[in-house]
């Protein structure tokens, strides 16, 4: 905020170099800011799923999470 007041407010903050430093700095701040903000941001599922017909069923013999708790893809062999 202080930032984008030097850069707004020529009269409060006269001294040109400061303008100009603050200006610069404006733009990696933001730039920056933009980036944290994606990497923050949660995806979402596309609308039309690659594989629409593929059952899910539990993936088992995991040492730290409950079978119940993880889901893999069923192969052609375990419908039989």
């Amino acid at each position: 905020a202080t930032v984008e007041s030097i850069t707004t407010n020529p009269a409060k903050y006269p001294d040109k170099a400061l303008q100009v430093a603050a200006s610069r700095c404006l733009e990696c701040l933001k730039t920056n800011s933009l980036r944290v903000h994606n990497v923050q941001t949660l995806l979402r599922a596309s609308d039309a799923p690659e594989c629409a017909d593929e059952l899910l069923r539990p993936a088992y013999h995991t040492d730290d999470t409950p079978a119940n708790e993880l889901l893999r893809p069923e192969s052609k062999s375990d419908k039989a």
